[in-house]
Formats: structure tokens, sequence, C-alpha cells
């Protein structure tokens, strides 16, 4: 049976809170999840408004992977996934809230990109070892 909230969903918060207050952004949670209390990992997307000095995909240096317009079916814009800082939601929050709308899931192939792009000396010891074990549960 598959996890209630698989590695590789995109999700919009209506109220994230940043440093003006609240704000929609857009998330990508990068581990499973099934009980209300597991906790997701996410990463912000923002958009990229410098693509010229990025490849597509996986930018290490940069702590970002880049998608380019039309990628995902919700795209407006060149957008990248900032891989240098974790937000973190609990699955009740994802599922239950009225202001969190989940947009699409990802292949596999893309989750594990992102994944392998991520590095893990740069985000808590906890939160890699939630995204790591849920993509080693994958492979059976």
């Amino acid at each position: 049976m598959p996890p209630i909230f698989q590695a590789g969903t995109i999700f919009l918060d209506l109220k994230a809170a940043n440093i003006d207050g609240q704000k929609a952004k857009y998330f990508i949670g990068m581990n499973e999840a099934n009980d209300e209390d597991d906790k997701v990992i996410c990463f912000v997307l923002n958009t990229e408004h410098h693509p010229e000095k990025l490849t597509e995909g996986c930018n290490k240096n940069k702590e970002k992977f880049y998608v380019p317009l039309k990628k995902f079916n919700f795209q407006t814009a060149n957008t990248s996934i900032m891989l240098y800082r974790t937000v973190i939601y609990k699955l009740e929050e994802i599922i239950s809230s009225q202001d969190i709308k989940i947009i699409e899931t990802v292949d596999e192939t893309m989750a594990r990109q992102i994944k392998n792009c991520i590095d893990k000396e740069s985000i808590e010891p906890f939160a890699w070892e939630l995204i790591n074990a849920s993509f080693k549960i994958k492979k059976n």
C-alpha cells in the first residue's frame, strides 16, 4: 500500500510564514509519511531569476535543483528548489489544513535526482535520515 504522503509531492501553503508575514509558497516534501504526527521534510520552490547561471537539474555548488518552465503543470516561471534549508511540516498539517493544497507528485526518477542533489551536511541529520530511508523503501 502506498504511503499517505509520497516523497516528491509538491504542495502550496497559502499562509507560509516569511520575513514579511504570510505569503503563498510552494514546497516539495522529500520523505514518505503515514501517521498524522510524522514529520515531512520539505524544501521551498522559488522563482529563478537567473536561469542562465544554472544547468537543468542539480546545481550542487549552489544548493539548488533547477526546473525550467513547463516541467511542472503549475509553473508560471523558471523555478529552483532551494536545498540548503529544510521546512518541517507534520503530515496532519498537510492533509487537514484548508490553507494547504496538494498540487502534484514528481516521478520517482526526478525525486531521486532531487534527493541526490541534497548536501546531507547542510541539513539536520534526522531530516537526512528520513529522506534517505524513504528512498531505500522504494527500491524493494
